[in-house]
């Protein structure tokens, strides 16, 4: 049976386009792969009328996190998590162009939460440091962003 991992992450201010990375999950090598099966993405600053991008994206190169992120088990009882985590990027991952599986303008004073379908989770191949990756940025909005990312291995 599967287990269930979360993530968090975050970007501490949100840059004008192409923007930054806030959060993401890859795989470390190539024997598993990691299911997304819920995300978010919300803002910690100052509320306004406001709003971000959120993307989220595949990438193929992991650029250079800000801090590592662990994840956290659901099930007490389970091996540690075989994924990875990284956020606050300082060099931002290489992405592969034309593959974003979300993205869209979320007001900074909304919490955006996609639930996927069992028969249609984002998964992290596994190919090393291949993941997918929340990226915001915003013409306006110049405060911290969140995410949040739950899988299963």
């Amino acid at each position: 049976m599967a287990a269930n991992y979360g993530v968090t992450g975050e970007q501490t201010v949100v840059e004008v386009s192409p923007g930054e990375t806030v959060l993401s999950l890859f795989s470390p090598g190539t024997t598993h792969e990691a299911e997304i099966f819920y995300a978010s993405v919300s803002a910690g600053g100052t509320m306004a009328d406001q709003v971000q991008r959120a993307i989220f994206q595949r990438s193929t190169v992991q650029g250079t996190e800000g801090a590592g992120v662990v994840p956290t088990q659901f099930d007490g009882d389970k091996p540690a998590s075989i994924a990875d985590a990284g956020e606050d990027h300082s060099v931002e991952p290489t992405f592969t162009s034309a593959t974003e599986l979300w993205e869209e303008d979320v007001h900074i004073r909304a919490l955006a939460q996609i639930q996927l379908q069992p028969t249609a989770h984002w998964i992290v191949p596994a190919v090393a440091a291949n993941g997918i990756t929340l990226v915001t940025f915003s013409a306006t909005y110049i405060g911290t962003a969140h995410g949040t990312m739950h899988f299963l291995e």
